[in-house]
């Protein structure tokens, strides 16, 4: 199926009609999570699919052609999406947090609609490892709950999502992130090379995910600072902006800090990485990771590496409960309760250790993330022109 020059149309020949898998999601917006996502869901369609019949739905469309060796098209395209939906036999729709209001309903009335147009074009749709909400306006529920009526199947990647499906009168499956089931490919030497030099003369190496968040206040970068050298005082940070055009501003604010206070410090270029697979070896390196970001803390406990969170999203703190590791609250009180909380908090962590039980716990949740994979096949397989 020959792609345009410009990467903005795709052109269909005879031969594959309804052959079409589609893949829709926050994808070519350079957020690792979103992209580790697309990496592990494109391996296991591809395992059974050939990727000639795979389109991504992308904000990059030429980027994920080049990365994954797919076909991509610009995902704000709409006019194009008639000629694909019609020739597509499966629409997923997912990974990620796809229908929530948070910030207005746009995300849902986005993905509701290629739903909805997916299934007036006689696909099927595979609502896959989503976890559902915040749904906070009565528009953005209603059409959550018209979309997921309409879907063939649907894996939910946590139980509270489940239980609002459940109080719709619909069933999902109980599964995980798909990041859970990501294989790491070999760090490039590069990295490699930052993270010996980090590890010269001292004790551990810890990486560091901050996003920008109302709660996140200035004084708060200053306490982190200051617990990580009180607490890790022969130790260097390796500071992660997973979304470079969010978090890079923040990191180098953290980092003036952690300097004037004596710390090595290094800002990680985001773009020796081009692939999630290869920060998921990146976090095997490291001792530990202190972040914000949902799939820095997924990955490195994916790579048995403990961690300290800090609490922005109700998804982070389900997370670390789960793991049983410590939490950094933002919650507003006065600052002195702050700092003391945070270094009291950072200390304790200093002896945790990825023991039996959170290995058991990895264990279960691997298992239930391959859980996509086998719904994902059990479609596809069904399907002789595959």
């Amino acid at each position: 199926m020959p792609i345009s020059k410009n990467h903005n149309s795709v052109e269909l020949n005879q031969k594959e009609h309804r052959c079409l898998v589609i893949i829709t999601g926050y994808y070519g917006f350079d957020n690792l999570g979103d992209e580790a996502i697309l990496e592990e869901l494109l391996h296991e369609v591809s395992s059974i699919s050939s990727k000639d019949n795979i389109i991504v739905l992308s904000n990059h469309p030429e980027k994920t052609t080049a990365l994954y060796g797919v076909k991509s098209i610009n995902r704000w395209r709409w006019a194009e999406y008639m000629k694909l939906f019609s020739n597509a036999s499966l629409l997923i729709s997912g990974g990620g947090g796809l229908f929530q209001d948070r910030t207005g309903p746009r995300s849902v009335i986005f993905y509701a609609a290629q739903i909805f147009m997916a299934k007036l074009l006689g696909a099927k749709v595979f609502i896959y490892a989503q976890g559902l909400g915040p749904l906070r306006t009565t528009l953005g529920r209603i059409l959550t709950q018209l979309a997921f009526r309409l879907a063939d199947v649907i894996t939910l990647r946590d139980n509270s999502s489940i239980a609002m499906l459940k109080s719709w009168g619909l069933e999902g499956k109980l599964t995980a992130d798909p990041v859970w089931a990501l294989s790491s490919s070999p760090l490039p030497d590069s990295v490699n090379a930052i993270v010996d030099s980090l590890r010269e003369q001292k004790d551990k190496v810890i990486g560091l995910s901050l996003r920008e968040d109302p709660a996140l206040k200035d004084y708060h970068l200053k306490y982190l600072a200051e617990a990580i050298a009180a607490t890790y005082p022969q130790s260097s940070v390796l500071l992660l902006p997973l979304q470079q055009n969010q978090d890079l501003s923040l990191l180098k604010q953290e980092d003036n800090y952690l300097r004037e206070l004596g710390v090595k410090t290094h800002i990680l270029d985001s773009s020796l990485l081009s692939k999630p697979s290869y920060w998921l070896a990146l976090m095997e390196k490291l001792d530990l990771v202190i972040g914000m970001r949902l799939h820095a803390l997924l990955m490195a406990l994916r790579s048995s590496k403990p961690v300290i969170g800090i609490a922005y999203d109700a998804k982070v703190n389900i997370l670390l409960k789960e793991f049983g590791q410590p939490l950094l609250s933002l919650e507003d009180k006065d600052k002195d309760s702050i700092r003391n909380a945070w270094l009291e908090t950072i200390r304790e962590a200093k002896n945790i250790k990825f023991n039996q039980t959170l290995k058991d716990k990895l264990f279960v949740v691997e298992q239930l993330a391959r859980q996509n994979a086998i719904q994902l096949a059990n479609m596809l397989r069904g399907w002789h022109y595959l």
